[in-house]
């Protein structure tokens, strides 16, 4: 739900609801840029995109699970099969593969990041790093080719969230220029349902852009 709902909240918290995490909204206004960033990756990366390189396919998918298993939160749990992981990030409407880039040190892929784009708005999920190329600007060069590409083509804004504990990503998306929007809150409780009266298990969750 919105974190800026509050009667929503305290409606779920009276029926014993609590808060699990929370995804913070970033937004750059690429309209307003007078010019696109620089392109800059670590010495011995090359920055492509992904309609370049469509074989490396398999080792964006290692990327992006190994990336999902080391985030916080709630999105550390799921695991998805390469078909339904193709299904959402290459074959999905409006996946955008001019948008989205590989960072490859050699013929090596060691970093990813997937672009959507609808109507004038690029919608970016975690670029996804692998383990021993961190902390090296790798993450950084690969959002820097999605603004440059977006302001390029001519989007007007480029959205994503990050979860509330991923402070490396959020101190990199405020120093690229990204600025605050709504929130959203992940609770978890309990439901009734089924027969007999059993209680279940159930998330709240507001539906994420990307």
């Amino acid at each position: 739900m919105q974190e800026d709902d509050p009667e929503s909240i305290a409606f779920a918290e009276r029926r014993g609801f609590r808060e699990l995490e929370r995804q913070k909204a970033v937004v750059l206004d690429v309209s307003a840029l007078a010019a696109p960033p620089a392109v800059e990756p670590p010495a011995g990366i090359e920055i492509v995109t992904r309609r370049e390189r469509p074989d490396l396919e398999r080792a964006e998918f290692e990327l992006d699970q190994t990336a999902g298993r080391d985030i916080p939160g709630l999105d550390s749990e799921g695991e998805w099969s390469f078909e339904e992981w193709r299904a959402f990030v290459i074959e999905r409407p409006g996946a955008d593969h001019d948008l989205s880039f590989l960072a490859l040190a050699g013929d090596e892929a060691v970093g990813s990041a997937s672009m959507l784009v609808i109507g004038d708005v690029a919608y970016h999920g975690l670029p996804a790093v692998a383990r021993d190329w961190r902390g090296r600007g790798v993450a950084t060069a690969l959002k820097q080719a999605q603004i440059a590409a977006a302001h390029a083509r001519g989007l007007s804004r480029v959205v994503t969230e990050s979860q509330h504990g991923n402070l490396p990503m959020r101190r990199l998306n405020e120093k690229l220029g990204y600025v605050a929007e709504q929130g959203t809150i992940v609770l978890r409780g309990t439901l009734l349902g089924g027969f007999g009266g059993k209680w279940r298990q159930s998330v709240i969750c507001a539906k994420p852009a990307f």
